[in-house]
């Protein structure tokens, strides 16, 4: 509930992607706070602080949202098929 392993692993995978030999957790937690609000706006949907406003379904790309309905289809398609034939 502390959130602590998460912090931890978090810690780790920073280090290792940027290539730094150190980065206490401190700082980590430090960032995510700073972050809190604006991750917020996002999943709430509203202004962010340059005033722009978030909607979360005019930010998927079209293509992105086309992706999305065919694979809908190939897993409605995929459950049809594997479904027994009824007698």
């Amino acid at each position: 509930p502390t959130g602590t392993g998460t912090l931890q692993a978090l810690r780790r995978r920073v280090i290792a992607k940027l290539g730094l030999r150190d980065l206490s957790e401190d700082t980590i937690q430090k960032d995510i706070e700073q972050f809190r609000p604006l991750l917020r706006l996002v999943r709430e949907g509203g202004n962010t602080p340059s005033g722009q406003i978030i909607n979360k379904q005019k930010t998927i790309s079209k293509k992105t949202r086309q992706e999305m309905e065919a694979g809908k289809r190939a897993i409605s398609k995929t459950a049809a098929a594997s479904k027994p034939d009824a007698i």
